[in-house]
């Protein structure tokens, strides 16, 4: 991972999941993280670049680092590359 050239940070937004769909929002947004990380491993695939998917990390240290907004909370990193 730590030599992989990107990492793609998969994000929800809880409160406005939560805010239109009540708790099953929440639900949804695990949902919406697991299909977008299933195309990045497809498209990475089909042009021939390798890819995993990390879930235990530090959240906290993840949205200082990349300066995420208040109310995004990271929930993937998917690193890439050759």
């Amino acid at each position: 991972m730590a030599s992989a050239p990107v990492t793609i940070v998969i994000a929800g937004a809880f409160g406005k999941s939560t805010a239109k769909y009540g708790q099953r929002g929440i639900q949804y947004t695990f949902m919406e993280s697991g299909a977008a990380n299933q195309n990045l491993y497809l498209q990475a695939e089909a042009i021939g670049l390798r890819v995993g998917t990390v879930g235990a990390f530090d959240e906290n240290a993840v949205s200082s680092a990349i300066k995420m907004p208040a109310g995004i909370t990271p929930l993937l990193l998917v690193p890439v590359g050759k």
